[in-house]
């Protein structure tokens, strides 16, 4: 059930479109922080924003939650969790590498973030509250 029809809220809004720019916005300043173009606290900010949110607030808005406290609690949570175990796993591997750990973390961001967008219009589209 929800609050407004069957249309999904502002906020699912902002993050199907703030967690693809974010993923992008890591993947290239991961990418160009060799040539250092880039000044160091754009980068600390980007990186910590991805690494500490968005991986959990990805998986987060699949529950559809209605607290948004909670649901930022959980998000960064998760969000340790997923890059720890995914670091531990390199770790264990003796295959550490950071660029591939964060490709890991994107690959998997993306495929929760194309279950959230599919989710989000299915539900849309099929919402029996909304007849």
């Amino acid at each position: 059930m929800r609050i407004n029809g069957s249309r999904p809220q502002l906020s699912t809004w902002f993050w199907l479109l703030a967690i693809p720019f974010s993923m992008i916005a890591a993947g290239l300043v991961q990418q160009n922080s060799v040539q250092t173009t880039l000044p160091l606290t754009l980068f600390r900010i980007v990186t910590m924003w991805y690494v500490l949110v968005i991986p959990g607030m990805t998986l987060v808005k699949l529950l559809q939650l209605r607290q948004t406290h909670i649901e930022w609690m959980l998000a960064i949570v998760i969000s340790i969790c997923v890059n720890m175990l995914m670091t531990e796993l390199m770790i264990y591997l003796h295959a550490y590498f950071p660029k591939v750990v964060l490709a890991l973390v994107l690959i998997i961001n993306l495929l929760a973030w194309l279950a959230l967008l599919w989710i989000t219009f299915r539900r849309g589209r099929h919402d029996d509250t909304a007849q």
